[in-house]
């Protein structure tokens, strides 16, 4: 499929824009400090709540890999994937209904919700399937790539232009995956393949949720839940085995 198909692909549901100050970073860069000098309101900086969330995040995406990696010992991995959305699922979705209740899955971009939701969805096959043949810091130190996929991919799906400062970046962050995979080496594995494939599906999640930048946050969260844990549901009966007690112990 050539570049602009690709692009077109993306950004169909998005015709015409809601606006261009949504759709477009540098003019939603300063956008709302100029509305509230205008209505008078106080300018509220959530940056620091924003990283303190980020950071927190680290904490748990460890958690659930090396429970993952406890899993693949003794169940497939598309089982071990379905596990983990069933959780999401009854985390998410009640506590966005709750919120926003019955507004809570309306969405005027559906095509780009679906092609986000199945992206995160096979990214989580892909690297759980790599954590069954590699350790975790290997796993998660390949998916690391996924910030040049997201550089390469923002050219032709977004517009952008990548300057010599973001190349520079890149160029230093393969070399590090570079490191880890060492391909041609007696440590390089074919498996250390699905970690990267991981990472690529993660790069097309990430395009698709820039260009849904004005979507309500928990609105992509649910559909992302639901439409990734209908998908797994289609695939997961082929791979069944009943988890015994111990298994099912693991949190996911």
């Amino acid at each position: 499929m050539k570049p602009h198909a690709l692009a077109e692909t993306f950004q169909a549901p998005m015709s015409p824009p809601p606006s261009a100050v949504t759709d477009c970073p540098s003019v939603v860069d300063g956008a709302p400090a100029r509305a509230s000098a205008r209505s008078g309101a106080p300018i509220k900086d959530a940056t620091f709540a924003a990283i303190g969330l980020a950071l927190l995040s680290t904490v748990f995406f460890p958690i659930g890999d090396v429970a993952a990696k406890v899993l693949t010992g003794t169940l497939p991995a598309i089982e071990v994937t379905w596990l983990r959305y069933v959780v999401f699922c009854l985390l998410v979705v009640p506590t966005v209904f709750v919120a926003r209740s019955a507004k809570a899955m309306h969405t005027p971009r559906l095509r780009l919700q679906i092609i986000r939701a199945l992206a995160v969805a096979g990214s989580s096959v892909l690297f759980i399937l790599g954590l069954g043949h590699l350790p975790v810091a290997e796993a998660t130190a390949i998916n690391f790539i996924s910030p040049i996929f997201i550089t390469a991919l923002s050219i032709p799906l977004l517009g952008e232009k990548v300057g010599i400062r973001r190349w520079a970046a890149a160029a230093v962050d393969f070399l590090g995956v570079m490191l880890v995979v060492q391909p041609g080496g007696s440590a390089f594995q074919v498996a250390a393949l699905l970690p990267i494939g991981a990472a690529l599906a993660w790069a097309v999640a990430a395009i698709a949720t820039r260009l849904m930048s004005s979507e309500q946050p928990e609105a992509t969260l649910a559909w992302s839940a639901v439409v990734g844990l209908i998908a797994l549901t289609a695939f997961v009966p082929f791979h069944w085995r009943t988890p015994t007690a111990g298994r099912s112990a693991w949190p996911c």
